[in-house]
């Protein structure tokens, strides 16, 4: 084990969760040999407590081996993770988490490097650094290369820079796929029509709007993307309606996207 991840039993109990935790937060994770959930969940606290380097300790409890520890805590499910802060448990989850869900209800009690790079990221990002934001998510990718927490937010400030191949490239590497990561692929096909010929007065429009959304005249873009929407909503296979669901994406939840949303949703309904 490393000095990170302990084992715990009813004679160090006390000594590794109790007093521990009034030192550092403690992570227990009740478990035991039969339950597979537990066996999926293991890896990624293990990950998430060698990465945090002492922000926290795991501490794993076999509940067939400590039944009296599991019947104190009222653990009847596994598995079942509480979280230790000044010898009290103060927070937890029961069952398999994503590993970002789990990051973030730990990073409450524990804060690593990282979660600290992610806030003062996130916080340039909202006062409008966005070069100062992608320096620190970069940073953030070279500790953890398969950060997807990471890669979205830098995959939307390169397109800020208008720089959508290498955008492309990084969303195109991230194997999962949500509906965040489908919008955000429709916006860099969007973005790719900027100049494009077209024969039609849409086309043209749709072009346009691409080109005013590279720019940044995101306001612009989706003025001429909700005209197309409004004229033709089946234009190239629904793409003006997409291309502003992007355009959200990209932007954020801000006046603009919610007032674009309103119209948009006005239009449709």
């Amino acid at each position: 084990m490393n000095r990170y991840i302990v084992d715990v039993d009813e004679s160090n109990f006390q000594e590794e969760v109790i007093e521990r935790s009034k030192k550092v937060p403690v992570v227990v994770d009740f478990w035991a040999p039969w339950c597979t959930p537990c066996q999926l969940l293991k890896p990624i606290l293990e990950k998430l407590a060698l990465e945090a380097g002492g922000a926290f300790v795991l501490a794993r409890l076999n509940t067939e081996e400590n039944p009296r520890i599991a019947m104190f805590f009222d653990i009847t499910a596994i598995p079942h993770v509480k979280i230790f802060k000044d010898g009290e448990a103060v927070d937890g989850f029961l069952g398999v988490l994503p590993e970002a869900s789990v990051r973030a209800i730990i990073s409450k009690y524990a804060k690593t490097k990282v979660d600290k790079l992610f806030e003062k990221a996130r916080e340039e990002e909202r006062i409008g650094r966005y070069k100062e934001a992608k320096k620190i998510y970069e940073a953030i990718l070279d500790i953890q290369p398969n950060s997807i927490e990471a890669r979205l937010p830098l995959v939307k400030i390169l397109l800020r820079e208008r720089n959508i191949k290498e955008a492309e490239d990084l969303i195109m590497s991230i194997n999962e796929d949500t509906p965040e990561i489908r919008n955000i692929r429709s916006f860099i096909e969007f973005a790719k029509n900027c100049n494009k010929d077209g024969a039609s007065d849409l086309d043209k429009k749709y072009s346009r709007a691409a080109c005013l959304a590279l720019e940044g005249k995101y306001e612009d873009a989706l003025k001429e993307l909700l005209e197309i929407v409004i004229k033709d909503r089946k234009f190239k296979d629904d793409a003006a309606r997409r291309a502003m669901v992007g355009i959200f994406e990209v932007l954020g939840d801000n006046e603009l996207t919610k007032s674009y949303r309103k119209k948009l949703a006005m239009t449709l309904f």
